[in-house]
């Protein structure tokens, strides 16, 4: 029994790597992303849990926008990263020094987050989004920068989908038909058909023209 206990163990690893070589190189990469995909979504979930639930109470007034941000961040226990106009390299963001007045009294954090946004911006639009790891804050403009733009891709291609439009069909008369058929009642002859011909097929729109006119929506 104990030889057959240890030949046992002594083939376990082999069973794993023989399992292991079996995914290509391929399906290994896909599951890793795949797995980093589900941590980071979990990530942003918290984050964007933290600002849509919870509540802060809070009294500024004309408090410098560096200091009631980092309340917000330490009232909610999650990172929350300013980008302020006094940042090396920076050519646009918050002032650190802006005055925030807002007094809260359990507010959603998201609403707060909002109103100090809109007491911060002097010349340009300020707004949030979610990073991988922390809440990121500034102005549009150095919140839209190539580093912080996500990829994603979706399939678009049931909406480009064009339905049948049955709109040549053959013209039905019924007066010609009965004409011809000897009026109702038994005994006349062969009627004629009450259909004439069939119309044009419809113009229907090419691939091209589908798919422009979806990027013009968007």
């Amino acid at each position: 029994m104990r030889i057959l206990l240890v030949a046992a163990l002594l083939a376990a690893p082999t069973l794993l790597v023989d399992a292991a070589s079996g995914q290509s190189l391929s399906d290994r990469i896909a599951g890793v992303a795949a797995q980093r995909q589900q941590a980071r979504a979990a990530g942003q979930a918290r984050l964007l849990g933290a600002l849509v639930q919870g509540r802060v109470t809070a009294d500024f007034n004309e408090t410098p926008a560096r200091d009631a941000f980092e309340f917000l961040q330490a009232s909610l226990g999650v990172p929350i990263v300013v980008r302020y106009d006094t940042d090396r390299n920076a050519t646009s963001g918050i002032d650190p020094d802006a005055p925030i007045t807002i007094e809260a009294d359990r507010m959603l954090a998201l609403d707060l987050l909002k109103l100090m946004l809109a007491q911060c911006e002097s010349f340009e639009p300020s707004t949030w989004q979610l990073r991988e790891g922390y809440i990121e804050v500034g102005t549009k403009e150095r919140l839209s920068v190539p580093a912080a733009r996500e990829l994603r891709m979706y399939p678009v291609r049931d909406l480009l989908f064009d339905p049948p439009m049955f709109d040549n069909a053959p013209d039905f008369n019924l007066a010609d038909s009965i004409q011809q058929g000897g009026g109702y009642g038994g005994g006349g002859g062969g009627g004629g058909v009450p259909f004439g011909e069939a119309g044009e097929a419809p113009e229907r729109r090419s691939e091209e023209e589908k798919v422009q006119d979806l990027v013009d929506l968007i």
